[in-house]
């Protein structure tokens, strides 16, 4: 049974047993859980499909996104990606309607459309 509580690196928690009493850890599975950790640096994880997408397409400054998001990734010039807040100087509530404005007026000629924002829209 694990409690809602962060140990030094945020990921795990102190555990009990079915008494409630705290176990002490393993500390062959505290090695592995460390090297785990350790090896997430080198994963290269595939794109999130939108942001691949949007990217592919010239990026945030050609397409009008019209979703639930609030942020996204943006490809950067060494190769990796930055995560940046959608429509700078927007609120969050008018993010969609000013990227659904700025496809009307043809300065972005590529819109995405999700199911999140897509009630009102046609």
């Amino acid at each position: 049974q694990r409690q809602p509580h962060a140990d030094e690196d945020g990921l795990g928690g102190a555990i009990f047993d079915g008494n409630g009493n705290p176990m002490r850890a393993d500390p062959w599975l505290v090695k592995i859980k460390e090297l785990l950790l350790k090896g997430l640096v080198f994963l290269e994880l595939p794109p999130n499909p939108l942001d691949h997408f949007t990217n592919l397409c010239g990026g945030p400054e050609n397409v009008a996104e019209m979703t639930g998001r609030h942020q996204q990734q943006v490809a950067n010039e060494e190769g990796g990606v930055d995560y940046v807040r959608r429509c700078e100087g927007v609120s969050a509530k008018m993010i969609n309607i000013s990227e659904r404005k700025s496809f009307m007026d043809a300065k972005k000629l590529i819109a995405i459309i999700s199911e999140a924002a897509s009630t009102g829209i046609s």
